[in-house]
């Protein structure tokens, strides 16, 4: 997480978040979690989303998040990146 916590104030490392957070991910994920016309948008989403937990988690030490058993934040949290992914979007 060190790269996040420089991406926040380095233009060159933002730069490459957005591009891990963004094309590569998409790149990746695509064929294989979200075939619409809005696969980028939803593999964005969750990638923000995803950055923001451990973002949160790891460089902020947000309690009671921070503390929370991994185990048990990712049950929280998965509903919410399904929905991202293969849910249904408003327009």
């Amino acid at each position: 997480m060190p790269a996040a916590r420089t991406a926040f104030t380095s233009e060159r490392f933002g730069n490459l978040l957005r591009d891990i957070v963004g094309s590569r991910i998409t790149a990746q994920a695509l064929p294989e979690f979200v075939v619409d016309d809005q696969a980028a948008l939803r593999l964005t989403l969750a990638g923000a989303h995803l950055l923001g937990i451990a973002t949160a988690r790891t460089i902020a030490g947000a309690e009671p998040l921070a503390s929370t058993d991994r185990a048990v934040a990712i049950a929280i949290v998965a509903p919410t990146i399904q929905q991202y992914l293969t849910g249904k979007l408003p327009n």
